[in-house]
C-alpha cells in the first residue's frame, strides 16, 4: 500500500535525525576521547565511557514523543471528522484529506439516481426536446416546446428505431422489487427504449419484425 503524505513525511524525518544523531555521536566520541584522556588510566576505560556518553546523546536527539504527538493530533481530526457524521477508518486518512486539493467521486445513487435519460435530439438539422423522467416511458417529444405531430414523428422513426435496435438494454416496469421503472442490462443503451416508446415504437414488436 502506498505511503500517505505524513508517512512519506516522517519516513524522511527520521532519516534526517538518524543521519544527525550518528554525525553528532560521532564527534562527541572524537572530542570526549581527547578531552577527558587524563581522567582514565586505562585507554579501555575512557573508550567505554566516549561510548556510553555519545550513544546517550544520539537517543537524546530521537523525539520520543513524536509518534504519540501525531497520534493525538490525528485523533483530534478524527473526531471533528465524526462530529460532521464522517467515519474514518485509519487515522492516516486525516492527514491525506487535509492534503487534498480536488476530490473525483462518483456519486451515482446518492445525489443522483443511477438512471440515464435521453432529453435531447438533433436529427436532420432540428433539434427536439424530450420530457420525462428516468425510465418511465411517459412524456413527449418536442420541437420549439410544442409537441411533435405524430405524423412527422412518423417519418422519423427510423432514427428512433435504430437506437432501439442498437442497444442491449431494456427497461420494465415497477414490480415488488423496484418502485420505479428500471434498466435490465446496458444503464446507458437502455434510454433507447423509453426514448422510442415516447416517439410511438413498440418495442416488443420491433424486436419481432428484426430480431437480434
Amino acid at each position: 500500500r502506498d505511503l500517505s503524505p505524513l508517512q512519506r513525511e516522517m519516513k524522511t524525518l527520521a532519516g534526517l535525525l538518524t543521519r544527525m544523531a550518528g554525525v553528532i555521536a560521532l564527534a562527541l566520541f572524537a572530542i570526549n576521547l581527547l578531552l577527558r584522556a587524563d581522567d582514565f588510566a586505562d585507554t579501555g576505560a575512557l573508550v567505554n565511557a566516549s561510548i556510553l556518553f555519545a550513544i546517550g546523546v544520539a537517543a537524546a536527539c530521537v523525539p520520543q514523543g513524536l509518534p504519540a504527538q501525531i497520534t493525538v493530533a490525528l485523533s483530534l481530526g478524527v473526531g471533528r471528522l465524526a462530529r460532521e457524521n464522517a467515519i474514518v477508518k485509519r487515522l492516516s486518512s486525516v492527514e491525506t484529506l487535509g492534503c487534498t486539493t480536488v476530490i473525483c467521486s462518483d456519486k451515482t445513487g446518492t445525489i443522483t439516481s443511477n438512471q440515464m435519460t435521453i432529453v435531447a435530439a438533433w436529427v436532420d438539422g432540428r433539434s427536439f426536446e424530450i420530457t420525462g423522467d428516468g425510465y418511465d416511458p411517459s412524456g413527449d417529444i418536442l420541437e420549439d416546446s410544442k409537441p411533435v405531430p405524430d405524423a412527422e414523428l412518423e417519418q422519423l422513426k427510423h432514427f428512433f428505431q435504430h437506437g432501439l435496435l442498437a442497444s442491449n438494454g431494456r427497461t420494465h416496469e415497477p414490480d415488488e422489487e423496484h418502485a420505479d421503472w428500471y434498466a435490465i442490462g446496458d444503464p446507458t443503451e437502455a434510454a433507447f427504449m423509453p426514448f422510442a416508446i415516447k416517439a410511438g415504437l413498440d418495442p416488443q414488436e420491433r424486436s419481432e419484425v428484426f430480431p437480434v
